[in-house]
């Protein structure tokens, strides 16, 4: 039997067409609204969107958020720097967290050396133990300085479209939480209650950089512990401390060590101090209304996402009580709103804490801050709102919810899933 030549055409195309076919994969984009079990069929669905494309090796396949379903762990954390090793990732997995919320420093590209941006959300994406957690868990995140381009940055960032682009480019689920026309990249997301018959979740995730006035400065004088003295850190004593005995020496019952000598020098700093012009902001006209929007919608249990600490008070640090008038508009929102069951996240601080602030006609305010993930300083540091011990190593935060119970843990755990800090409430 002969073929015609214009047959034999045809058959070849279905043939390479069919083989073609065999090479190509089904992903889940990162801004799909469902998720799929890896256990069941993989059949799409008019609720699921899926893409087709090759898969390099060095790609992430990122586990979709299913807001369908009302989590109940949901993890978070901060500071995590692309050039040095993250094996807290596994740590976090063991909790099996239906949520991980990112929040800031997810990459360090504020210097000359860690930029482009493209390239250090690369590295990030390349390192084994972040890879395996976004496969397995959905994330939400904002920025902070670090990721923004400039440390302790704002509004005046040369960089700050880039850094923009970029992270959404990263955190792609984003860009459809976005009004037309947005600046910055403030976004929120309810999880459950569907048709009411679950409980519901609300992540609010502000952006604290892209509208925020200049840091104020002051100079003032400090005695500063001497560089060579806060090399030779002795074990069991503060940087900058010289025992006036041998560290080894035990105190018996009876024992009284003599006093610590501080060797110290005169020196002129920079510290930030608060901005009180009534025109200074953190969020911006814009997101201040969206955010008042958002504490009208119904939800079971809030979580608003701050990159930067709201309750810390005298800490010399970035902090919401840097621009007071600020601190003070978001108090009245929550009396004006009545919304309940909120709590704050936060990150920045290279240590963990809880902070806790008594509104008056309110109730009290808890700020969780989980920070970070490979970004540490083994130091106390001091704030009359912290309650409870702090994470002075690698640490992340856990937020537990019995929901048949109405009862709420939220634990800070440390680079060993030890229990550091925590916080348990019944919800409203």
């Amino acid at each position: 039997m002969k073929f015609s030549t214009t047959r034999y055409f045809l058959y070849t195309i279905v043939f390479l067409s069919l083989l073609s076919c065999s090479t190509l994969r089904k992903v889940m984009p990162d801004n799909s609204s469902k998720n799929v079990n890896e256990n069941k069929s993989s059949s799409a669905t008019t609720s699921t969107k899926f893409i087709y494309k090759p898969k390099p090796s060095d790609e992430i396949i990122p586990r979709g958020i299913d807001f369908a379903n009302t989590p109940s762990v949901i993890a978070f954390g901060s500071c995590a720097h692309q050039d040095f090793p993250q094996p807290l990732w596994e740590q976090i997995q063991k909790d099996s967290p239906d949520l991980f919320l990112f929040t800031g420093d997810t990459v360090y590209a504020s210097t000359s050396e860690t930029k482009p941006f493209q390239a250090q959300y690369k590295k990030l994406n390349q390192i084994k133990e972040f890879r395996s957690f976004r496969e397995k868990v959905p994330f939400m995140a904002t920025w902070d300085d670090h990721d923004f381009g400039v440390k302790d940055g704002g509004a005046d960032n040369p960089d700050k479209e880039e850094a923009r682009k970029e992270f959404l480019t990263q955190w792609g689920y984003i860009k459809d939480s976005l009004k037309m026309n947005q600046k910055g990249i403030y976004h929120a997301k309810i999880l459950g209650g569907v048709k009411k018959k679950s409980p519901s979740v609300q992540i609010i995730v502000l952006d604290t950089r892209w509208f925020r006035s200049p840091l104020k400065y002051a100079e003032v004088t400090e005695d500063v512990p001497l560089k060579e003295v806060m090399a030779t850190t002795v074990a069991g004593v503060s940087p900058g401390v010289v025992p006036a005995i041998p560290p080894t020496t035990s105190p018996g019952s009876n024992t009284e060590l003599p006093a610590m000598v501080v060797k110290t020098e005169k020196k002129v700093v920079k510290k930030i101090i608060p901005n009180t012009d009534k025109a200074a902001t953190i969020l911006g006209e814009e997101q201040w209304q969206w955010l008042e929007r958002q504490f009208r919608k119904p939800a079971n249990l809030r979580i608003l996402v701050s990159s930067i600490q709201f309750v810390a008070e005298n800490h010399p640090y970035e902090k919401w009580s840097n621009f007071p008038n600020e601190k003070e508009r978001m108090v009245q929102l929550l009396k004006k709103t009545g919304v309940k069951n909120l709590f704050i996240v936060s990150g920045d601080m290279h240590v963990g804490s809880i902070a806790k602030m008594d509104i008056k006609g309110w109730g009290p305010l808890f700020d969780i801050t989980a920070s970070g993930i490979n970004r540490v300083a083994d130091v106390k540091i001091e704030d009359p709102s912290y309650v409870g011990n702090q994470a002075k190593t690698e640490n992340f935060g856990l937020f537990h919810v019995d929901w048949s119970r109405k009862k709420l843990t939220v634990e800070l755990r440390d680079n060993e899933n030890k229990v550091v800090n925590k916080l348990e409430t019944s919800l409203k």
